[in-house]
């Protein structure tokens, strides 16, 4: 599950791709998970984590069928991730960030 913003983000980009004609084929993957922090109190559960996004199976291609890949993208981002709810089994994505610190992957 994911929260509304994080549902938002990832309509928003699909529509820029949709709008420049492109598509993506490929796999996307994760490794490197490490837990960052966990809290719980009255607020519920809170868990922060970081992980490794791996994109380099995953091609953008265009209505000609052409690869227009960018030669200079990342292949593996490092994200900090923040996971809320009421109890473990109810953990929603509440936000997925490009880490802005030292790259970990």
């Amino acid at each position: 599950m994911v929260a509304p913003e994080v549902l938002e983000q990832h309509r928003r980009d699909a529509g820029i791709l949709k709008s420049n004609g492109w598509r993506t084929e490929g796999t996307t993957s994760f490794d490197t998970l490490e837990l960052q922090t966990a809290s719980s109190g009255i607020g519920g559960i809170r868990v922060i984590n970081y992980v490794c996004l791996d994109v380099s199976h995953v091609r953008v291609i265009d209505s000609s069928g052409s690869d227009v890949t960018p030669p200079e993208r990342e292949n593996r981002l490092p994200l900090e991730q923040t996971w809320v709810g009421s109890a473990l089994e109810e953990l929603v994505l509440e936000s997925s960030q490009v880490w802005q610190g030292d790259n970990f992957c």
